[in-house]
């Protein structure tokens, strides 16, 4: 199970919300982890698509990395490859639910829709990858500033 849902200007937490590129966004995740693979090594991911509003503006695949010095979440430019994701937070044993806040700044992009999607990945006994992943994201939409 993939939870997670924004938070603007303190409000409370929604799937859908919308804002302005003023507005202070908390973004928070839980993961509840299948449990063939508690106490595994794993990786927690964090990644989603930005679709400007404006034509002449092109669309971007990014994820979210946390930063090991400050803690903070980087956005960074992804291609799409879920071989090329970076891990969100790399974590020594899978816990049974994985709560954290994932962003929390202003977005500093124009007037657009945001989705973000989470889940995570560890290793089969036989050594192979397995990507667990919501299907439906955290919607935020960006609106002009009135």
């Amino acid at each position: 199970l993939l939870a997670g849902g924004i938070s603007i200007n303190g409000d409370p937490f929604q799937h859908h919300t919308e804002m302005t590129e003023t507005d202070l966004v908390k973004l928070y995740g839980q993961i509840q982890v299948d449990s063939n693979h508690i106490g595994q090594p794993g990786e927690m991911l964090v990644y989603g698509h930005y679709e400007p509003t404006a034509v002449e503006m092109k669309p971007v695949d990014f994820m979210l990395v946390r930063d090991k010095s400050t803690g903070k979440s980087q956005i960074k430019i992804w291609n799409g490859d879920l071989a090329k994701l970076e891990a969100f937070e790399p974590l020594a044993a899978l816990p049974a639910v994985y709560l954290a806040p994932l962003y929390e700044d202003f977005l500093k992009v124009a007037a657009g829709q945001v989705t973000v999607f989470m889940g995570y990945q560890t290793m089969t006994s036989q050594g192979s990858k397995i990507v667990v992943q919501n299907q439906n994201g955290i919607e935020l939409v960006i609106r002009e500033r009135e």
